[in-house]
């Protein structure tokens, strides 16, 4: 059946209803937001690193349609019913631009104009905290960890930073890399987690950002979450006879233990279910209790002097490194080995 035509009103003129922001020029360097007027004369915000990430002078927002606009849309969705189509706009986001060029014109973009159609969503908000060991971790020397949390997940995270937390915008960015973008990380006022650097990476993935009040730790989840996990780090460190310089590999494989548990508040399913959206299998988990002596191969072994076999600790399972039966030994010479 043809489509009627029906006389357009002024207020449907236009498909895109984004507020027309001059360009601002600045130096690359400049870091600085700048004040534009939109079309009716509202000061807005436009951020240079923004722009330089997303293609567009405003920070990425949800590009939800209007509800006017739906009907027009059903040119991309042929055979598609307008109630259809709007619990469609209503189950997805539309975040992406074509780039700075406007019109139909597609041409070659260098950087990616939309970086946070790069990546999946993580449908929940993420609370994270800097924690310090008391001694050089056993593995890299690091004595400052990133600790991170899923509020609704309960997944949980812990990544060396060394010395201090200067190194936080990397390690959120492998954080974003591995388990998607967060509905918004919420952390405590340091300056690292709250610097232009982390603005910028939030306004291009679209996060938001809570802090807590200053010296009001109990209001950022991430010291509840990390309570726990640290309960049973000492737990293990203690009743397993492990050295204290081990707190780092034992906080990470208490981490991944506490990732494949079951819990309550999930309908009796585990994190990582809940997160990665399949059943895990916790088979590697079930062969060696943390800092149990293991046999492993040496592959630099000299015939007929040198034998094969050395003694090492199970200190955990490797997530990222060979396959799913991979685990992390703790060579005589306290050094990490896959």
């Amino acid at each position: 059946m043809p489509e009627v035509s029906r006389p357009r009103s002024k207020k449907q003129s236009s498909v895109d209803r984004r507020p027309q922001v001059e360009t601002v020029h600045s130096n690359d360097d400049d870091d600085s937001s700048s004040d534009v007027e939109d079309e009716d004369g509202d000061i807005l915000k436009s951020n240079n690193r923004a722009k330089h990430h997303t293609g567009v002078e405003l920070p990425p927002i949800s590009r939800k349609r209007p509800p006017e606009q739906i009907p027009m849309m059903r040119r991309f969705f042929p055979g598609t019913s307008v109630d259809t189509l709007k619990r469609t706009m209503d189950a997805t986001t539309q975040y992406g631009t074509k780039g700075a060029v406007q019109g139909r014109t597609l041409r070659s973009q260098i950087l990616s104009p939309n970086p946070i159609l790069n990546i999946p969503r993580r449908q929940e908000d993420v609370a994270t905290d800097t924690i310090y060991g008391s001694v050089p971790a056993v593995d890299d020397r690091s004595v400052a960890a990133q600790f991170f949390i899923g509020r609704t997940s309960h997944y949980r995270s812990l990544h060396p930073v060394g010395t201090s937390d200067a190194s936080y915008v990397k390690t959120l960015m492998d954080n974003i890399r591995r388990f998607g973008a967060m509905n918004c990380i919420r952390s405590d006022n340091a300056q690292a987690q709250a610097s232009k650097r982390v603005k910028d990476i939030l306004r291009t993935f679209c996060i938001n950002d809570r802090t807590s009040e200053p010296y009001r730790g109990n209001q950022n989840y991430a010291e509840h979450g990390w309570k726990d996990t640290k309960t049973k780090t000492q737990l293990v460190l203690d009743t397993k006879n492990a050295p204290s310089k081990c707190w780092l590999t034992a906080g990470q494989y208490v981490t991944t233990l506490q990732n494949h548990m079951a819990y309550e508040s999930l309908g009796w399913r585990t994190p990582f279910e809940w997160l990665h959206g399949y059943t895990p299998d916790i088979s590697a988990l079930l062969q060696f209790e943390f800092y149990e002596p293991v046999y492993y191969q040496k592959y630099d072994a000299k015939f007929p002097q040198d034998s094969t076999e050395c003694v090492g600790r199970f200190v955990g399972v490797s997530e990222y490194v060979g396959h799913g039966m991979t685990y992390k030994i703790l060579t005589e010479d306290f050094a990490a080995h896959y």
